[in-house]
C-alpha cells in the first residue's frame, strides 16, 4: 500500500530523483509549493516539518494566511 507522509494536517508525494540521487518530497493539494529533499526515510521525514514549519514562520511573517490542503468530497 502507498500512502502519503503526513504532518500537521499536510500531505506529501514522496519519489526518488534519480539525478540527485536523494529522496524528494512535495506536498500536496496546495497552490504554493514547498519541496524537501533527504538521504533517508527518517531524515526526510525531519525534512518535511522543517519544511512546513518554515512555511508557515514565512507566511506569518509576511502577513498571510498559510494556505491548508484542501479536500475534494465527492
Amino acid at each position: 500500500m502507498n500512502s502519503p507522509m503526513a504532518y500537521n494536517g499536510y500531505s506529501a508525494l514522496i519519489e526518488f530523483d534519480n539525478e540527485c540521487e536523494l529522496l524528494r518530497g512535495e506536498i500536496l493539494d496546495i497552490n504554493d509549493t514547498i519541496t524537501f529533499y533527504a538521504k533517508s526515510v527518517d531524515d526526510l521525514k525531519e525534512a518535511m516539518k522543517d519544511a512546513i514549519d518554515d512555511y508557515i514562520d514565512h507566511c506569518a511573517a509576511l502577513g498571510k494566511t498559510p494556505e491548508k490542503p484542501y479536500c475534494e468530497k465527492i
